[in-house]
């Protein structure tokens, strides 16, 4: 027939919820303080993709790890039909969250996505101290808790590389320094020495003993410094 064969196009219907689907960084694992994102494509009730923006899209937190910091996420609409949304979540644990494309959920939700604490950091690992007034020649303690700059810690992994660390202690006067050795929790510490015990659990011990009544201050690197802390002997 005449003007035939003849090109027609075929245009997406209105966006349903139900169709509709989301992608990206920000529904996986992740890591604390990392950036994610989240791209929500909107679909007729066919499955195909819209090409015009307008729709209202939000993320809502059904649950969220204890003293979480939830970001508010707000989504930016391309006029295509594409919607996006760039955050990050800052506390380690589990959220469970889903996004609604107007008043109804998009599919494959909720989502469960899990945050592990980032790498130690100097501003997050504190170092507690046990007995800080000794008397010479006596056993003392501190633990060293390592946490994210975000004050999360690490879950402990056996089947991973094991951190490790130096202490050194110098006498008040700065007449003599002494430098740690990695032990176990059972080997005794001899005087003038100190010792870093891995507890396996995110922490970790140093035992020292001093033979002269005198300020020591411990310093701890690995791979961060922390602040020195100060032991006196009496």
């Amino acid at each position: 027939l005449e003007g035939f064969p003849r090109e027609i196009k075929i245009l997406p219907g209105t966006p349903v919820a139900s169709m509709s689907t989301a992608s990206g960084s920000g529904l996986m694992l992740g890591v604390a303080g990392t950036p994610s994102q989240i791209v929500v494509i909107s679909r007729d009730r066919y499955g195909s993709a819209c090409d015009n923006g307008g729709g209202a899209v939000a993320l809502t937190f059904l649950s969220v790890p204890d003293n979480a910091i939830v970001p508010d996420v707000s989504f930016t609409d391309h006029g295509n039909g594409t919607y996006s949304a760039d955050f990050e979540l800052v506390t380690a644990g589990t959220y469970s969250l889903q996004i609604a494309l107007g008043d109804n959920v998009i599919s494959n939700m909720p989502v469960t996505r899990v945050i592990s604490a980032a790498g130690p950091s100097a501003s997050g690992t504190s170092l507690q101290v046990q007995n800080s007034a000794l008397a010479a020649g006596t056993v003392g303690s501190c633990t060293l808790v390592v946490r994210d700059e975000f004050g999360n810690r690490p879950v402990y992994n056996p089947s991973a590389a094991q951190a490790s660390f130096r202490a050194v202690a110098t006498r008040g006067d700065r007449s003599a320094a002494f430098s740690s050795k990695s032990c176990s929790s059972r080997e005794p510490v001899g005087l003038d020495a100190l010792c870093v015990v891995n507890n396996l659990d995110g922490t970790f011990g140093i035992k020292f003993s001093f033979s002269q009544a005198s300020h020591h201050v411990v310093t701890v690197f690995w791979p961060i410094r922390r602040p020195s802390l100060a032991v006196i002997l009496r």
